[in-house]
């Protein structure tokens, strides 16, 4: 008898294990743009600073290079201390973002970790590509990446947003071990992109 719990034990430890190891369709579809996504269409060879809780750029800079609400210490900012390029799977598709796009359609923010430009002279003399901060007035340049937001369409269902599905992939280890943080429904990106009706896409991040 004890033998059979112990057999029992192992086929549930074992199955259970399979369970947990398993990756659902969204995941494996995330992991898989993170391999491909940069043999996209990258929007701007541009840094961009990312906003709190994504929110759209309203107001044009009257000074410094950047207007952004996002500050750069991250424990005042949900989106802080980060620098962020955009890709694009189909950039004509998104070029007209006011209209709906189509299934297959994915963007990415490539958000890269920053640093702060001491010297200030190296910025001008064109030493280092940096963005300025028009909340602390200092420069800062990209370091290393951090993660991918991403935004891929499928066909619209009750799972996800209107055919959208979401996901935060950590490529600090790089791509190959790229490791889904969060993903499918995820609450506060379907809560501020349900704000633009043009098929949850705000275009152009300037």
């Amino acid at each position: 008898m004890k033998k059979i719990l112990v057999f029992l034990f192992l086929i549930l430890s074992i199955a259970l294990l399979s369970m947990a190891i398993r990756t659902n369709p969204v995941d494996e579809e995330l992991l898989k743009i993170a391999k491909e996504y940069r043999t996209y269409s990258l929007y701007n060879n541009e840094n961009y600073w990312t906003l709190e809780l994504c929110a759209p750029m309203r107001f044009p800079s009257q000074e410094g290079d950047s207007l952004h609400i996002s500050a750069a210490d991250p424990d005042k900012s949900p989106h802080g201390n980060k620098l962020y390029k955009l890709y694009v799977k189909d950039l004509k598709a998104y070029e007209r973002h006011w209209e709906k796009q189509p299934e297959g359609q994915v963007l990415i923010k490539e958000v890269w970790n920053t640093r702060i430009v001491l010297d200030e002279d190296s910025v001008d003399k064109g030493k280092v590509v940096a963005k300025r901060s028009l909340i602390d007035r200092e420069f800062y340049t990209t370091t290393t990446r951090k993660e991918l937001y991403v935004m891929y369409k499928t066909k619209p269902s009750e799972e996800n947003d209107e055919g959208w599905w979401y996901g935060i992939i950590d490529i600090e280890q790089g791509t190959d071990k790229a490791k889904v943080i969060e993903s499918m429904k995820i609450n506060r990106c379907i809560k501020c992109h349900q704000q633009n009706k043009a098929d949850r896409i705000f275009g152009n991040p300037y």
